[in-house]
């Protein structure tokens, strides 16, 4: 996904496929993958990986943690939950996502995006993705 840093309440995404991103793209790119990714090239690049299933929270919680540590070059680890989604983030706290989608993918690059931006916090945040334009709300717990 290609970003623009959260500027106000409004991040715009482009999504494209992982296997389009090269080395050397602009930094301002990221790769989310899901845990299930075949390609290990992709899931060793990803900044985020996900997990669609959902998770009651304490496990959603044990297997993000996990997951960071299987994967130690990704930033967060983002998985459904009964009531949105939740991550956590290597070093930095865990974060608590309601929304109208349930898109796992978005959630995981709205954070990733508020993080590298400095900007991860509690906050209302608007996401437009092509034709969408998704409302979340994150709730930031600090480590």
């Amino acid at each position: 996904m290609r970003n623009v840093a959260p500027e106000a309440e409004l991040l715009t995404l482009t999504r494209y496929p992982a296997a389009a991103v090269r080395d050397g793209d602009e930094t301002d790119s990221h790769i989310v993958a899901d845990e299930t990714e075949p390609d290990l090239k992709v899931g060793e690049r990803a900044a985020a990986v996900t997990r669609h299933r959902v998770l009651a929270r304490p496990d959603a919680d044990l297997w993000a943690r996990s997951t960071l540590t299987a994967n130690p070059g990704a930033r967060l680890a983002v998985t459904a939950t009964h009531d949105g989604f939740f991550a956590v983030v290597r070093g930095t706290g865990s974060v608590q996502v309601a929304g109208e989608d349930g898109d796992v993918a978005i959630a995981a690059s709205a954070i990733y995006c508020c993080w590298l931006s400095g900007s991860l916090r509690d906050r209302e945040l608007t996401v437009r993705a092509g034709r969408r334009a998704l409302r979340l709300s994150l709730k930031f717990t600090p480590e």
